[in-house]
């Protein structure tokens, strides 16, 4: 099975300053992995469908 990985980041906003490409991206990827910095909005760009897969930490907290 072949597949692409993309590595999309939005600056230091939320949607406002993602690309259209990433946006498109978002969308349309059937998995996402991101971390504790990514903004709740663009979580909900994500499909239902999408495996999403949290693997950031913050300073004392777990994994």
């Amino acid at each position: 099975m072949a597949g692409k990985v993309y590595l999309v980041g939005s600056g230091t906003g939320g949607v406002d300053y993602l690309t259209v490409r990433g946006y498109r991206l978002l969308t349309q990827a059937d998995v996402l992995v991101y971390d504790a910095l990514v903004e709740s909005e663009l979580l909900q760009l994500v499909s239902e469908h999408c495996l999403k897969l949290n693997v950031g930490k913050r300073g004392g907290n777990p994994a």
